[in-house]
């Protein structure tokens, strides 16, 4: 029935073999077992295989396990990944190929390389780079030859925390292995230009002269829209358009994918297939009945398909859609239109071979798991005889159409659900409805608008005929996500769903339709089995499955036993510090939230929130920031935005702190009760002790100046923590002058496990302070090749002779601590 399914499957299992990378045991060995499983049984079920197709099979297992080298090639000795300088300024000169992409805060720029200089010595290199500067404005365009001055190149770098963003994997399916960066000090300007390739130069001049007559006939607000769902370019469009499409489960309208190519394909099909008949039929009545009409337009088809393509230009999304279009029409002079299905197979086997690392993309995943869940429900609920796609035809009753396109959102709905929660951890509760009711008038919206601007460029003024028209379905489209968009309750934000949840929840979704049909069907048979419960095994399998979803759903807070350890993780945040500690009884603490320079990344939603969401955390017990430098607090605006917080603590400094007093009213207008901490006053917090040790209310008073708005380094919360026999001291940012106040104060900081001050601040952990701790052990939370060079060599050496050991998270990842209060254990994720 699907000749190619056995190959796709052993194929897909081997490349997830070759895959490498911390994506976990059930990625890496469970999920391409069963594939490769799979594989085997349906070559079994269709077929009694001969040997040389047994052999077959394995080849195809291992050309999959083999596409590793394909996919991780040796670069050149001249490449730019082998000849920068990390840390170094640098000039690079490159070809820019791709259009800018203007930010709110900076322009990012995607350069072919051509040479690198470092000091006197300039060399020729190859290789992409992809270069952020943070200025306003730009003047720059496709075939500018383009010199950065003074710009900082460094190989790209994962946050290494369990339940990241592959940020490094990412741009390397985009062919970039270096990224930098370019503040004020530097410049960036053309030098030049370059021939452009013969079809880039004419798509460029084609969408130039587009995009002017979208800032002519539609100016503002909808042209901004229009670029986004009709080319994909969001550059025009704010943060709040953006993040309300985004919690609407719109967004996938503005990124150019087989939905839109299925959109151009579709119109023109249809609407030119009955003209081609009717003149067929007129004129050659021969050529209609022997069903020339069908496949004349489908050849027809092939190019406003590809025209649309070069327009978007070369995105791998679109490359993807418009090769599963093509083999669809392909399917159409074969005479083999009713086999959809092995038509989506060939198509993501055609992909996989041409791209196998694709397999980890998400557009992938999204596209293939939708329309392969269409055409499933529709063919098993409709009981379609002829093709599934003839049932989405308005052949009968209006409101039959209508259930089918129903269905057939519901399953896109329902199919795509677990990976946008297992990706983005976020799912909105009105997108099914959203999509049900905006992608028929998307289906008239792109078309229509492609057809109106390709016309306007031959007769100028074209556009303006339609522009009323156009800017009504824009409308439309952008009704539902303007007004709900910014709605608490729109979206959800959910924990990291596990692997047993994920495979409960696809064998429901399509094992129950197949026993509901199956129940149906007995009935009809045999009246007398009407109440029956039809297939009793996939019945019973069904029950387990659900059983199986709700503990999936809840992994891993189940509450394992009375032995759970204490856990403490200090994150790999860049340069800034966030610590996370879980309590024997699952009561959990967030110290500081990190943060970056000018906020240029939002550290608390794209950093520590993925990790918390991975770890299968809810909610929050207690949140503190230790003091209001930016590399602490920023990142807790958005935890508690994203995490409901029971207990915000405070300490004596938010008194005077502007910015920690604000922290502290926005955590209590979102519910959390708050608790002031001082010294000498410790509680209990799930078995352990959580004592502040300082500033004390003195010495707030003889540091604090009048002129100051916010606390110093000096004025940092300093927190010990003790579990039976485990003590762990967090010192916050103090320097010199705290840990001298300390010693005076003879404060109890003896603790065999450290957090070091300042993250390793040459002007912090002196001789006194070390030898009055004794650690065994110390973590500094630092960046990778941060600009103060922390944790600086004077302090490593002092820790050294001292004979602590030492831990850094820009060099060992995320640092977790498990300890039951007696033995404990220390865990790096390097590999992250």
């Amino acid at each position: 029935m699907y000749p190619l399914l056995p190959y796709f499957l052993a194929y897909s299992g081997g490349v997830l073999f070759a895959v490498q990378g911390p994506i976990g045991l059930f990625f890496s060995y469970i999920l391409p077992s069963v594939l490769t499983g799979t594989a085997c049984w349906v070559f079994i079920r269709n077929k009694k295989p001969r040997p040389w197709q047994w052999v077959a099979l394995g080849l195809v297992f291992t050309i999959g396990i083999l596409s590793l080298f394909r996919v991780s090639p040796e670069l050149p000795k001249n490449h730019i990944r082998k000849n920068i300088q990390a840390g170094r300024l640098a000039e690079l000169t490159g070809k820019l190929l791709i259009p800018p992409e203007v930010l709110i805060d900076k322009t990012r720029y995607i350069v072919e390389a051509e040479t690198l200089r470092y000091g006197q010595v300039r060399i020729n290199i190859t290789g992409k780079v992809q270069i952020n500067v943070y200025r306003p404005g730009n003047t720059l365009k496709v075939g500018d030859r383009v010199r950065f001055q003074k710009v900082r190149l460094k190989l790209p770098r994962n946050f290494k925390n369990p339940g990241r963003f592959d940020y490094q994997r990412f741009l390397a399916r985009k062919g970039i292995n270096v990224i930098g960066s370019l503040s004020s000090k530097g410049s960036v300007e053309s030098i030049g230009y370059f021939p452009l390739p013969f079809l880039v130069s004419k798509r460029e001049q084609i969408r130039g002269k587009i995009l002017h007559a979208i800032d002519t006939h539609w100016p503002g607000d909808e042209g901004a829209l229009l670029k986004a769902l009709l080319l994909g370019d969001k550059s025009s469009l704010d943060e709040t358009t953006r993040e309300a499409y985004r919690n609407t489960g719109m967004a996938h309208l503005m990124a150019v994918s087989g939905l839109h190519m299925g959109f151009v394909a579709t119109a023109f099909f249809f609407i030119g297939y009955p003209v081609l008949f009717y003149g067929f039929y007129k004129w050659y009545r021969r050529g209609a009945l022997a069903g020339w009409p069908p496949k004349l337009i489908a050849v027809m088809t092939v190019f406003p398909v590809l025209f649309y393509l070069l327009l978007v230009g070369d995105k791998v999304s679109a490359l993807r859609a418009t090769i599963m279009v093509l083999l669809f029409l392909f399917s159409i002079l074969l005479n083999r239109e009713n086999t959809v299905i092995n038509t989506m197979i060939a198509a993501a086997f055609l992909i996989l071979l041409w791209n196998p690392a694709s397999i980890a993309s998400l557009s992938l995943q999204l596209s293939f798991t939708a329309v392969f869940s269409i055409l499933f429900v529709v063919q098993l609920l409709n009981s379609a005889e002829r093709d599934p796609l003839d049932k989405l035809m308005p052949t009968g009753k209006w409101w039959q159409y209508g259930k089918n396109l129903f269905y057939c959102n519901c399953a896109a709905y329902l199919s795509t659900l677990p990976i946008l929660a297992y990706h983005f951890n976020q799912i909105s509760v009105a997108g099914w409805l959203l999509n049900f009711l905006m992608i028929p008038v998307a289906t008239l919206l792109i078309p229509l608008a492609l057809f109106v601007l390709v016309v306007n460029l031959a007769w100028i003024g074209f556009a303006g005929v339609f522009a009323p028209l156009i800017s009504l379905l824009v409308r439309i489209i952008d009704f539902g996500p303007a007004k709900l968009g910014n709605l608490d309750f729109i979206s959800i934000h959910l924990p990291t769903p596990s692997p047993l949840s994920l495979v409960a929840y696809y064998f429901l979704l399509f094992a129950g339709p197949c026993w509901w049909v199956n129940r149906r069907n007995t009935a009809l048979d045999d009246p007398l089995k009407k109440t029956s419960w039809g297939n009793i095994k996939l019945f019973r399998a069904l029950t387990t499955a659900g059983i199986l979803l709700m503990i999936g759903l809840v992994w891993p807070r189940l509450p394992w036993g009375f032995s759970k350890p204490l856990s403490v993780w200090f994150l790999d945040v860049g340069q800034g510090e966030s610590t996370f500690i879980e309590f024997p009884d699952n009561t959990t603490l967030l110290l500081d939230g990190g943060g970056f320079y000018k906020n240029a990344l939002d550290v608390g939603g794209k950093v520590v929130a993925p990790f918390l969401w991975g770890q299968g955390i809810r909610k929050l017990d207690y949140v503190v920031a230790s003091h209001s430098d930016n590399d602490h607090i920023s990142g807790l605006e958005s935890i508690l935005d994203l995490f409901p917080v029971k207990h915000y603590l405070d300490f004596g400094v938010s008194q005077k702190d502007d910015r920690l007093r604000r922290l502290r009213m926005k955590a209590e207008r979102q519910g959390a009760k708050v608790y002031t901490l001082w010294p000498g006053r410790s509680f209990f917090i799930g078995g352990a002790i959580l004592s502040p040790i300082h500033p004390d209310k003195r010495y707030i008073e003889d540091t604090w100046k009048e002129s100051q708005t916010r606390g110093g380094n000096n004025l940092s919360l300093v927190l010990r923590i003790d579990y039976q026999d485990f003590g762990l001291l967090m010192s916050g940012d103090i320097a010199n002058e705290a840990e001298t106040h300390l010693l005076e104060s003879d404060a109890g900081i003896q603790a065999e496990f450290l957090k070091g001050p300042h993250h390793g601040s040459r002007f912090s952990s002196t001789w006194d302070f070390i030898d009055k701790v004794q650690p065994r052990h110390v973590f500094f939370s630092s960046g990778y090749l941060n600009p103060f060079w922390h944790p600086h060599q004077e302090t490593l050496s002092r820790y050294r002779k001292q004979g602590t050991r030492i831990w850094r998270t820009d060099r060992n990842g995320a640092i977790h601590v498990a300890t039951d209060g007696f033995k404990h254990q220390i865990e790096t994720h390097e590999l992250y």
